[in-house]
C-alpha cells in the first residue's frame, strides 16, 4: 500500500486527479488543503502524480517489493454516475476491493482495485470479476467510459480502455451487471516457484 499525503493549503475544496500506472481518479481536497489516504501499488516502482486545478504537478516515486505479492485488478470509471467492480472470490484468496475518489462532473473518475495476495501457501482458485452500473438520465444513451489495470503475477501487465454502450433510456432506473468483460483472475499458490 502507498501512503499517499496532498498538501495544498491555498487550494481548500479543490479537486484533485492523482494518476498511478495510467489510471486516474478524482478526490475533493478538504477545507484544510491536506489530503490523505492509502492507494494499492500496482507497481514495484511507483510513480504517483497529482494534478491540482491551478496547473501545478506534484510526483512522487516510490519503491513498493511487497506489490509483487499481489495480484490486482483496477478499474476507473469515468463521469458522474460511476458503476462498480463486483468481484466474488473464494475466502482463501483474502481478496478486497478498495474504493477511491469522487466524481463531481464529467471529467472526474473514481477508481476500483480488487486486491489478493499471491503467497507460496495460497490455495488455489479463480476470481469471478464483473461490473455492475445503474442507467441514468445521464448514461442512458452515452453509456460509461472505464478503463482496467491489470497486474498479476506470471503475466505481463495490462491497461485497455471500455466503453460501455447506454441500453437506452427506457431503462433508466435498472442496474445491469456486465459480465465475461473483465477477465476472471485465476490464482495459485506457489507462483514464484
Amino acid at each position: 500500500m502507498l501512503n499517499v499525503r496532498v498538501s495544498a493549503p491555498c487550494l481548500p475544496y479543490d479537486v484533485v486527479r492523482i494518476e498511478h500506472e495510467n489510471i486516474a481518479f478524482t478526490q475533493p481536497m478538504p477545507l484544510t488543503g491536506e489530503l490523505s489516504f492509502l492507494l494499492p501499488a500496482l507497481d514495484e516502482h511507483a510513480e504517483l502524480k497529482a494534478v491540482l486545478s491551478d496547473g501545478t504537478v506534484l510526483t512522487a516515486v516510490a519503491h513498493v517489493p511487497d506489490a509483487q505479492n499481489f495480484a490486482r485488478v483496477a478499474l476507473q470509471w469515468s463521469g458522474t454516475d460511476p458503476g462498480e467492480l463486483v468481484a466474488k472470490a473464494p475466502k482463501v484468496l483474502d481478496g478486497q476491493v478498495f474504493h477511491l475518489g469522487q466524481s463531481l462532473d464529467t471529467s472526474g473518475a473514481v477508481l476500483q482495485v480488487f486486491s489478493s495476495r499471491i503467497s507460496d501457501s495460497a490455495a488455489s482458485g479463480v476470481v469471478r470479476l464483473s461490473m455492475q452500473a445503474a442507467v441514468t438520465a445521464n448514461n442512458c444513451e452515452a453509456g460509461h467510459a472505464a478503463r482496467v489495470h491489470r497486474t498479476v503475477p506470471g503475466e505481463p501487465t495490462s491497461t485497455y480502455d471500455l466503453t460501455l454502450k447506454g441500453p437506452g433510456c427506457g431503462a433508466v432506473g435498472e442496474r445491469l451487471e456486465l459480465k465475461n468483460i473483465l477477465r476472471d483472475l485465476k490464482l495459485a499458490g506457489n507462483q514464484g516457484g
